[in-house]
Order: structure tokens, then C-alpha cells, then sequence
């Protein structure tokens, strides 16, 4: 449980991912948390230009990322499925992309290009689909080997390129 000037935020399961935006004085702005019964862990964030923050990292089992009234789950039946978090600069969800393969899939670093764009990596175990509406764009480690993964989304978290190695 956190205490914020705002409310109280609640953990829903093991660990759940918390964002908070402060001033530049150092005053809490705003705080939310998102999160199911399993892990949820943030590995990374970023802010584009309009100050919408971008939050990269894994959930396991299912998890609501509307911090709001709302309701946009996503799912993970088996292993780490990775998540794209955006949220506006008022603390407002934008949109969220998520990946669920046949093992484990984390998110360990967001950077936003010129356009706003974002650009992920991190690295998956077994089969996925690089593409977060889920085109076709199969990947997969050989063995029980991790390997390595890039994606690149477009303003809208469109997937416009995706490759691995390992």
C-alpha cells in the first residue's frame, strides 16, 4: 500500500508497476499503479515530446492497465508476457500493447525517436509474435536459449519493425 496526496494506491497481487510524475520542485503530481495477482515489474520508462510517459516491462496473469474507471486487460497464460505502457502527461492511459509468446517475454529498455516513435528491446525464451496485434511477425530462440529482440512502433503503438537475434 502507498499513500499518496492524491489517495491510496493497493497492491492487487506479489508486485504491481507504479508510475509517478513530480514537479520540478518536487511535488507528487500524480501516482497510479497497475497490476494483477502474479509480478508486474516497470524496467524502463521514457517521455515523449507531448510528455506522455512510456513505461516498458513484464506482467504475469492477467492485469487491468487502466488506472481509471476503465477496464483494458491484458493476459499471460504462460511465463512473463511483456507490456508497453503509455500514459498521458496527466496520468491518463493512452494505450497499452502487450505480448504473450510460448515462454517468457520481457521489456528491459524504451526509447522515443524523432517522431514520437518508440523503439523497445529486450530479450524472450521460446515463440512470439514481434507484431502486438499480432500480424505474423514470428520469432523464436532455439533450445532453452534467450535471445535477443528490437521493436520499433509507431506513435500509435503500431508495430513498423521488428527483428531479433541471439
Amino acid at each position: 500500500t502507498v499513500i499518496t496526496g492524491s489517495g491510496t494506491l493497493v497492491s492487487k497481487g506479489a508486485d504491481d508497476a507504479l508510475l509517478a510524475r513530480y514537479s520540478l520542485e518536487g511535488t507528487l503530481l500524480w501516482a497510479i499503479s497497475v497490476g494483477g495477482t502474479g509480478s508486474d515489474h516497470i524496467n524502463d520508462i521514457a517521455v515523449d515530446a507531448a510528455g506522455n510517459v512510456l513505461a516498458i516491462g513484464y506482467f504475469q496473469g492477467s492485469v487491468d492497465f487502466d488506472p481509471g474507471p476503465g477496464v483494458v486487460h491484458a493476459g499471460a497464460d504462460i511465463g512473463d508476457a511483456m507490456f508497453l505502457w503509455k500514459v498521458s502527461a496527466a496520468g491518463e492511459l493512452v494505450w497499452v500493447r502487450s505480448w504473450a509468446g510460448s515462454s517468457s517475454e520481457n521489456g528491459f529498455a524504451v526509447s522515443v525517436g524523432p517522431a514520437d516513435d518508440p523503439w523497445i528491446g529486450g530479450g524472450y525464451y521460446g515463440t512470439w509474435d514481434l507484431d502486438p496485434a499480432g500480424g505474423g511477425t514470428m520469432v523464436s530462440a532455439p533450445g532453452f536459449e534467450e535471445n535477443a529482440f528490437l521493436v520499433h512502433l509507431d506513435v500509435d503503438g503500431i508495430l513498423l519493425f521488428g527483428g531479433d537475434m541471439g
